[in-house]
């Protein structure tokens, strides 16, 4: 799998998550997270067990059982550190031929839980800028490779999670999303009962040029710095991530 990122994950995932920790405690674990209807305690705690839940996988050939768990004050706070902190420490340990599963089928390894680990907290570190301001998370900006990788982890990772149960509108509308200081260019077409990537030859309804921090943003339906626009409104309006 070729990534666009050529930096490491398990770096921009600690980088983060520390980022995340640190706004934790400046918010206060009462702050109301806008887009997800949590507030921080809930959101730093299922970072917690995602961290776990991977934790589980490195070296599993089929699906751990897992429980959630939900804590609120310091103890939502230690327990965030130290899934992260044991996940970092798993993931250096092991090697890169070690099994460690996932939904997907396909790249069963150490490298898809770093890709996915480090896409997770990115997007979440946005919901925790927003507890203390909207326009923090619409103008953090990213990595430009990192964020680019990140729409096509969402292509290659949750396209076909998302088709399942899949409600769009009556007639095909295709979305092109196209990076405004590169040559990068998705496409992404939704019906009625199906969403999937189109071609570089499709024509599209709607094109957004934007930053690459903005494309990432696009996809997982968070701010944008240059604000909504008709293509982001109808893609929130039928893809929930």
């Amino acid at each position: 799998m070729a990534y666009k990122f050529h930096g490491s994950f398990i770096d921009e995932f600690q980088r983060m998550s520390d980022e995340l920790y640190n706004l934790a405690i400046e918010s206060g674990l009462d702050a109301d997270i806008p887009l997800e209807g949590w507030t921080m305690s809930h959101l730093i705690s299922h970072l917690s067990n995602v961290y776990h839940r991977m934790n589980l996988r490195i070296g599993a050939t089929e699906s751990p059982q897992f429980t959630d768990q939900y804590h609120t004050g310091a103890e939502a706070i230690s327990r965030f550190k130290a899934t992260r902190d044991a996940l970092v420490q798993r993931l250096t340990e092991v090697d890169s031929a070690t099994h460690c599963w996932n939904w997907t089928g396909s790249n069963q390894n150490k490298h898809w839980i770093e890709r996915r680990i480090a896409h997770e907290t990115a997007i979440h570190l946005l919901d925790a800028l927003a507890s203390i301001d909207i326009s923090k998370a619409a103008h953090y900006s990213f990595d430009g490779n990192f964020a680019i990788d990140g729409v096509e982890e969402f292509r290659e990772t949750f396209l076909a999670r998302l088709e399942k149960d899949f409600k769009g509108p009556e007639s095909d509308v295709t979305i092109r999303l196209t990076a405004d200081d590169s040559s990068f260019s998705e496409a992404f077409t939704i019906g009625q009962h199906h969403i999937h990537h189109a071609t570089s030859h499709t024509n599209a309804d709607f094109e957004y040029i934007s930053s690459p921090s903005n494309l990432y943003k696009f996809v997982w339906n968070r701010w944008l710095s240059d604000g909504d626009n008709e293509a982001s409104m109808l893609w929130k309006a039928y893809v929930t991530v």
